[in-house]
């Protein structure tokens, strides 16, 4: 059995044993728990971000207080995005025709006390989780340690990201020019399915559906 197997496999023994009472998870002195619900959730984009083989347990979870939705943008001519886009102007293709766009749209959360949302809980060390501040660009960490449904965390505290108000789409959404990677949509997609069916469907109640248009491919010119 693969690596990668084995770690799927796992996860899905842990959520086929999960009952209504809380089960006791300890994180260790120097640790933290991180909650992957989007592009995370698929290990490798989780380990290219960590810089390592990850090897510790997963968790399926489930965290109350939130839902789902495609709400976070990221604009072209944000400096912090990356070098590789400032000054450069964005298109796709549709219809056979090329289509500017200005921001591309990505996963978030907001509060809803109706709602929950499932994720990937992974343990890493304090310092580490440095990496993904610095990964997480507009977004801001938050403690949702309390609102974890299977587990008592006896020890440390679990984190995800949330956007921060400037990177989340407002008034201004275009569905036109403010465009979805279908790379994206695919990893995410891809994530939750081999995670089994009941995951996948999870996912799907907790997420609002997104609006914006999906783009195969984006290119970039000066």
């Amino acid at each position: 059995m693969s690596r990668v197997t084995f770690f799927f496999v796992s996860i899905i023994v842990l959520l086929g044993s999960c009952s209504k009472e809380k089960k006791t998870t300890l994180i260790g002195d120097d640790q933290v728990g991180m909650i992957g619900y989007g592009s995370l959730m698929s290990l490798q984009s989780m380990e290219e971000s960590l810089g390592r083989e990850y090897l510790d347990s997963s968790y399926i979870v489930h965290v109350g207080g939130y839902e789902r939705e495609w709400t976070y943008i990221r604009r072209n001519d944000d400096p912090l995005t990356g070098p590789d886009t400032t000054g450069k102007k964005g298109f796709y293709i549709h219809n056979n025709d090329t289509v500017p766009f200005h921001s591309t749209i990505s996963l978030n959360i907001a509060e809803n006390k109706n709602s929950t949302i499932n994720g990937i809980l992974y343990i890493i060390s304090k310092k580490e989780l440095e990496l993904f501040d610095k990964r997480e660009i507009g977004y801001k960490r938050i403690d949702v340690t309390r609102g974890i449904q299977e587990y008592e965390i006896t020890n440390g505290k679990v984190y995800t990201y949330m956007a921060t108000p400037e990177y989340t789409k407002g008034i201004a959404f275009d569905s036109v020019s403010d465009i979805i990677e279908k790379s994206y949509v695919d990893l995410v997609y891809q994530a939750c399915d081999s995670l089994g069916v009941t995951f996948r469907k999870e996912y799907d109640v907790s997420t609002k559906p997104f609006n914006a248009r999906v783009a195969d491919k984006i290119f970039w010119r000066k």
